[in-house]
């Protein structure tokens, strides 16, 4: 596909069958994910998830659906970049031939550009040729995303596991298109992942949509977000794991919380705190801690308390002697949306993880999130269930 004759993809696919004799998609390596006793312990722990029985049919067939590790080469992909008005990007991964790299369409009936015509579908915006990045490059990719937990888990944990089985990608720079949070750049020196390519200024920040084409992309996919979960844990592990037995008794409270916006959604979080402390405990601001402390911190023996995403986000760095409450919104287990895309990041660790869910569920003023009360006495059960 050219990108000066039209914006346009045919289907929407991750599948190595779809690009047999297609010239523009070389298929480097595909094999089938073997399921051992690591994903098995996972799948032992989806009892732990309070889901209803019809979500819980939907995560099972989700999850024993076929799934593959697959490193694409594209030559002259089109890489269409849509910038959201607070500087995050979408990227939609194009081929030659005009198939767009996802695993389904889901995620296409959010976007407003996008309208399927006949059988294939057209993003209706205006490019204009200043809008055009063409390279002589080659590059490897790594989805952009602000989201700590897409970032770890759908950009890192692929780029970790083939960098591992070719070193080469290594050398490769990542297209990027937006200024990257601090942390995002600390991890990637942490993990010894590779150089940054910034486009040119004057391509930043002009327009909403940006078109990028380089000689070749290598694009490394895992299907199954377990599968992910669990080669970016083994990878984390085989670094920063600690070797030392850690009797259970050693477990201590420590209760994860951030000073913004998404701190409202504990409205008695000055009580768990002060739970917390009772207990020997302490309270943590993940977000003032740089990357090495943070490393630290998720590898002690401790029983780590947060909402939803604070638990999950840190939860592939602990200790496998390590345990975690998840305070859960029981808004969240009515929400589709929720179950498919949130689901998987409690469920690789599920095995590990208590869930606590809320009550009185309110959504915060202009926001889509919502706030709840924890069961104090709850909690302190499981913290004494955990702890000794």
């Amino acid at each position: 596909m050219n990108a000066n004759n039209g914006l346009f993809f045919s289907q929407v696919s991750q599948d190595p069958l779809t690009f047999q004799g297609d010239s523009s998609v070389e298929i480097v390596s595909s094999e089938a994910v073997l399921r051992g006793p690591e994903f098995q312990n996972a799948l032992s722990g989806l009892d732990n998830i309070p889901l209803s029985l019809a979500f819980r049919t939907q995560v099972e067939q989700d999850l024993l659906q076929d799934d593959h590790r697959t490193l694409y080469r594209l030559n002259r992909p089109t890489v269409f970049v849509f910038t959201f008005p607070h500087g995050e990007t979408r990227h939609f991964v194009i081929s030659e031939s005009g198939v767009l790299l996802e695993k389904d369409d889901y995620w296409l009936k959010y976007f407003s550009f996008i309208a399927k015509h006949s059988n294939e579908y057209r993003l209706n915006v205006s490019i204009n040729k200043n809008d055009i990045i063409s390279s002589e490059e080659d590059f490897v990719w790594c989805y952009d995303t602000a989201n700590f937990s897409h970032f770890l888990v759908d950009a890192l944990a692929p780029l970790a596991f083939f960098s591992q089985r070719f070193p080469d990608l290594k050398n490769l720079p990542i297209p990027q298109f937006s200024r990257t949070p601090s942390w995002q750049d600390e991890y990637m020196q942490v993990f010894g992942e590779k150089r940054f390519y910034l486009p040119p200024e004057n391509a930043l920040g002009k327009s909403a949509f940006v078109v990028f084409r380089p000689k070749s992309l290598m694009l490394p996919v895992i299907t199954s977000t377990l599968s992910r979960t669990l080669a970016v844990r083994e990878f984390v592990r085989g670094r920063w794991g600690n070797p030392e037995t850690i009797r259970r008794v050693d477990r201590f409270p420590i209760y994860l919380t951030r000073n913004d916006h998404r701190a409202a959604r504990v409205r008695n979080s000055k009580e768990i705190q002060g739970l917390v402390a009772h207990f020997g405990g302490f309270t943590v601001d993940p977000s003032r801690l740089n990357s090495q402390q943070k490393l630290q911190l998720f590898n002690l023996p401790g029983i780590f308390i947060a909402e939803g995403s604070g638990t999950t986000n840190f939860s592939v760095f602990s200790s496998e002697y390590s345990r975690q409450i998840c305070l859960l919104d029981s808004a969240s287990l009515l929400e589709p949306s929720f179950i498919r895309g949130g689901w998987p990041y409690y469920h690789f660790s599920s095995s590990k993880m208590c869930f606590l869910v809320g009550k009185d569920s309110k959504q915060l003023a202009g926001s889509p999130l919502s706030s709840c009360v924890y069961d104090l006495s709850d909690l302190k059960k499981i913290i004494t269930e955990l702890g000794f």
